[in-house]
């Protein structure tokens, strides 16, 4: 055509197909560089460009296939307490995406919270590593009757994405006596 460009109108899909797609409009006076958003990580993103101009928009190229680089897990959902007793409690989350790269650790972080008014430096936190690509964890030692929030991070070989959001609070139990030892067995020396 003889008309001058006025744009590219760019078009990005997970879906081979491009059934499904996003599409933006670029002025040609802008760099024509443009983010495709909303891509997964370690996966396979499809994209295609046409040009416009006053009279309207030109064919699509064809479709180009880009593998998106791996990245760190994505963030866990909010962990929860699923049991919890005297110096412990049991943690449990989902699993997150693993952004092209195997989950090889979890990092919990615990906190005690503000609830039973001590002050910020005597109020017990602490940081778990979990190793394996598991969905639950024992934290110990935790302090007796006192409440706590944790968050979870997952950690593949690009690093450690981003944290969960906080728990909701959990009570550790109460301290407990210890049980009666059994009887000792007496082991002679000869």
């Amino acid at each position: 055509s003889n008309e001058p460009l006025t744009e590219y109108v760019v078009r990005w899909s997970v879906d081979e197909t491009m059934k499904i797609f996003k599409e933006v409009t670029v002025p040609v006076a802008e760099p024509r560089i443009n983010v495709c958003t909303e891509l997964t990580p370690g996966k396979l993103g499809y994209a295609m460009v046409a040009a416009g101009n006053r009279c309207g928009c030109g064919p699509f190229s064809p479709l180009v296939t880009v593998q998106m680089k791996n990245s760190v897990p994505t963030a866990p959902a909010r962990p929860r307490a699923i049991d919890v007793g005297p110096t412990h409690a049991k943690l449990s989350w989902m699993i997150p995406y693993d952004s092209g790269e195997p989950i090889t650790h979890f990092w919990i972080n615990f906190a005690e919270t503000e609830t039973d008014g001590r002050p910020e430096s005597e109020r017990h936190n602490g940081e778990v590593l979990v190793t394996g690509r598991r969905h639950h964890c024992i934290v110990i030692p935790l302090l007796s009757e006192r409440e706590y929030v944790a968050q979870i991070a997952a950690e593949n070989a690009c690093g450690i994405g981003t944290y969960s959001p906080w728990s909701k609070p959990f009570r550790i139990g109460r301290a407990e006596l210890p049980l009666t030892p059994s009887v000792p067995t007496f082991i002679s020396s000869d």
